[in-house]
């Protein structure tokens, strides 16, 4: 078995332990003071560049670690870019945007994901502007928003004002939208699901009536 350990480590630790034994009586052990002094000067350089390894490999690893939170942030945060870029696409019907944008368009391939079912409307309020705030509720079950490629349609029939279609006044990948040109009178909401060209069922109509403006 070798006196002196292989190990790098192992060998500094054996000549911490040693080198001050042998510099204390080197004659008696067939050595002198120049080799005890010499190899005391050989430790501390060994033991300096290893506290330097150490310190270096723990930087290292201390950076490699924030690399990788650094891109998982970036990804994640890149991610809700890309996905509000295919919603914008899909909002405005133009494929141009993917262009712009230099990503690659969805691929086209395979059946076409159906369009989600009808959303429900759960609330239906206008604040003392005139501005009404229209929420809903997705069908159970169903994903709609950025990531799914799919987004609603919020559809507006005022009737006070003698308007006999709803018309879109607006869409959104949330679950709210702002109107703030409803008028007084009659006004009745749907919302459907849009993805693409394609359009699903719309939801049951609430109707509220509002006086002239300011509303109290």
């Amino acid at each position: 078995m070798a006196i002196v350990p292989r190990n790098p480590a192992d060998q500094i630790r054996f000549y911490r332990t040693h080198v001050p034994v042998w510099a204390a009586e080197p004659d008696a052990i067939g050595l002198t003071a120049e080799i005890t002094a010499e190899l005391a000067a050989r430790l501390a350089e060994a033991a300096s560049a290893q506290a330097e390894a150490f310190a270096a490999r723990n930087a290292a690893e201390a950076a490699t670690l924030r690399y990788h939170e650094a891109v998982k942030a970036l990804r994640a945060r890149g991610a809700r870019a890309v996905a509000s870029i295919k919603a914008y696409a899909g909002i405005t019907d133009d494929p141009g945007v993917y262009a712009r944008a230099q990503i690659d368009p969805p691929r086209t391939g395979g059946p076409a994901r159906p369009v989600p079912a009808a959303p429900s409307i759960t609330s239906v309020s206008v604040d003392s502007q005139g501005v009404c705030t229209i929420e809903w509720a997705a069908a159970r079950g169903e994903s709609v928003g950025p990531s799914s490629g799919s987004y609603y349609e919020v559809l507006r029939q005022r009737k006070g004002l003698g308007e006999r279609t709803a018309v879109v006044v607006g869409s959104a990948a949330g679950l709210s939208l702002r109107d703030a040109d409803v008028g007084p009178g009659e006004t009745i909401y749907m919302v459907r699901s849009r993805r693409g060209n394609r359009v699903g069922d719309p939801s049951t109509a609430v109707a509220i009536n509002l006086p002239a403006w300011p509303c109290a």
